[in-house]
């Protein structure tokens, strides 16, 4: 879906954790990797304006902000639904929602 259908599909939803892991993003090639990174946000701003619209993850003064949305697919999961964010530019960054 789009950024804007998003918005609309967002809204209906009752989300309150956003987890992002370097292990599920799909560059992530299994090995030795120095660096590994686990963050949970609990607010997710959607912004649909055309060409500078966004997902806006915050906790506390933690932040994430990921533009230039291509599109969002979301897929239920047992640890709850995934969202597979795919930009303009062909990179892809994965968060799981939870209730």
């Amino acid at each position: 879906m789009n950024l804007l259908e998003f918005a609309d599909f967002q809204a209906a939803k009752r989300w309150k954790r956003f987890v992002y892991l370097t292990e599920n993003q799909p560059n992530f090639e299994k090995g030795l990797h120095p660096f590994r990174l686990s963050i949970t946000f609990d607010k997710m701003t959607v912004s649909a304006v055309v060409d500078v619209g966004g997902l806006f993850f915050r906790r506390g003064e933690n932040y994430a902000t990921i533009s230039a949305i291509r599109r969002i697919d979301c897929k239920p999961c047992i640890l709850g639904d995934i969202l597979e964010i795919v930009c303009k530019n062909g990179e892809k960054y994965i968060f799981v929602a939870q209730e």
